[in-house]
């Protein structure tokens, strides 16, 4: 008999913690994902409010200059206070400053690279030509880049990094992209940045004695992704964040290589998901639970009128299934771990009243006739490949000079993904997408806004548009967000006439 991961997870969580108490369904309870265990287990101890003050990346407001200049370099950083260390950057810092665009602008944006190694830049996220994207280019070290980019889609929180899967550890560079409209400025959800708006960046390094992050390739990463031994939230440990005693906005964005995050609060507190990964869901949405893979990112308001808390996330342990059996592989947090601290504190400020409805663009319509598409993603051990794994979408690895899918710009197709091995996040450039269906579940609230970014349990059913044609040799890229089965093939190429 083949157990399911949601069973054997349970059985794990009877033997590591008996006397585990589990959360009592709220009535507004949403399903959970079901590879995924959904229970609370209360750590034995309440963590105290201590920690590091939460660092809050600067904003870059790219309306307010002529272009947007980033420079990648290498720069020294603690994220272990009284630890200095090098690490990769943007403009002098990690994680690289948040930028700040409006719907309707067309910029210039320049990279230049300071790095001795070649790199490139990815605008996850970002509905922009092919070749404004740099996800399959190569900045030499010296060069730079630069594209011209039209903004043009909804209020959105997306991220900018660097797109080179062999690149180990934490030597990722990164930061948050943050869209405007007319539409998120009148929403009435909190609005000022680092007061009552902030970005939580969260990854999961492994670090050394000397404070710095390591993360060589292994076997087992090669299969499942680099899981480390730390929470880094935008690049300290340990965090802690003040916040105002009312309605607060946070942007969580999961920038770790393999983790994926099950957060909840240690009071059990309700929050409220008011945004996916391509904007606005329709009204708020109360959930107790948020789940975000590699990659995914969520806008949730909690009301800190309650008083201070901090959130959870509960282990990742995974199961894979690879010539003809299954394979555990537990996770190094054993119990339920602290993400980040929040100390209410009172401020002059009235809160604002939740919003009963929120400014989501309209999905489109999927006609009778949509093209379907169907794609079975596997991942195997293979003593012929280099890193011992083959991972491969409809039976390919990635190839850069071939044409994988050819499709028509605006023409709305129906996609399907299925998984059999082990769960894992993909990310599709340049498409507007919303989930038609996932698993057997119904449609989770992180589900219901635009999406670029999916967690495939077992499969899931996509509406695909793609706005822009692709243009040279630049074609959009079908992608797992975990750089190590990226870096074992598990990329497809697309090609929009």
């Amino acid at each position: 008999m083949t157990l399911s991961r949601r069973a054997i997870l349970a059985c794990l969580t009877a033997f590591l913690w008996p006397n585990a108490v589990q959360a009592a369904p709220k009535a507004k309870e949403l399903p959970r994902r079901t590879n995924h265990s959904s229970h609370h287990l209360k750590p034995t101890v309440v963590p105290r409010l201590t920690g590091n003050p939460l660092p809050i990346p600067p904003i870059l407001d790219v309306s307010s200059v002529a272009s947007l200049e980033l420079k990648v370099e290498t720069v020294t950083h603690a994220f272990i206070p009284g630890q200095s260390t090098e690490i990769v950057g943007y403009n002098g810092s990690y994680p690289g400053p948040t930028l700040r665009l409006k719907r309707g602008e067309t910029i210039t944006a320049w990279l230049l690279n300071a790095l001795d190694r070649p790199t490139n830049l990815h605008w996850h996220g970002l509905r922009i030509e092919s070749g404004s994207d740099g996800a399959l280019s190569s900045i030499a070290s010296g060069g730079s880049w630069d594209v011209p980019i039209r903004i043009d889609q909804p209020a959105a929180t997306l991220w900018y990094h660097e797109q080179r899967p062999d690149t180990p550890g934490l030597d990722r560079p990164l930061g948050m992209l943050l869209i405007d409209d007319q539409d998120s400025a009148t929403s009435g959800l909190p609005s000022t940045y680092g007061v009552d708006d902030f970005p939580l960046i969260l990854e999961d390094p492994t670090f050394d004695a000397d404070g710095k992050p390591i993360g060589q390739p292994t076997a087992t990463s090669a299969l499942i992704g680099t899981r480390g031994k730390t929470i880094l939230v935008n690049g300290i440990i340990e965090p802690l964040l003040k916040v105002p005693q009312r309605l607060v906005r946070l942007r969580i964005l999961n920038a770790a290589r393999a983790r994926v995050f099950r957060l909840f609060m240690d009071d059990e507190r309700s929050f409220y998901l008011v945004a996916g990964d391509g904007g606005f869901v329709q009204a708020p949405i109360e959930i107790d639970t948020l789940i975000l893979a590699p990659g995914e990112r969520a806008e949730i308001l909690v009301d800190f009128a309650d008083g201070s808390t901090s959130l959870l996330s509960t282990p990742d342990a995974i199961d894979v299934a690879t010539d003809g059996h299954v394979e555990h592989f537990p996770d190094s947090f054993e119990k339920p771990f602290r993400v980040i601290a929040f100390e209410a504190e009172k401020d002059a400020i009235a809160s604002r009243p939740l919003p009963s409805k929120l400014p989501a663009p309209t999905p489109f319509g999927v006609p009778n006739d949509a093209k379907r598409r169907q794609f079975e993603l596997r991942v195997a051990r293979d003593s012929a490949s280099t890193t011992g794994v083959i991972a491969t979408i409809n039976g390919k690895s990635f190839d850069p000079a071939r044409q994988d899918i050819v499709v028509k710009r605006g023409e709305v197709e129906i996609w399907q993904f299925t998984t059999t091995g082990q769960a894992m996040p993909i990310h599709i450039s340049g498409a507007e997408i919303y989930v038609r269906s996932a698993s057997d579940t119904d449609l989770a609230a992180w589900n219901q806004s635009a999406k670029d970014t999916i967690f495939i349990e077992t499969s899931i059913e996509l509406a695909v548009r793609f706005p822009y044609s692709t243009s040279g040799n630049a074609p959009y890229l079908i992608l797992c967000t975990q750089p190590e089965l990226a870096a074992d093939g598990l990329i497809a190429t697309v090609v929009v006439d």
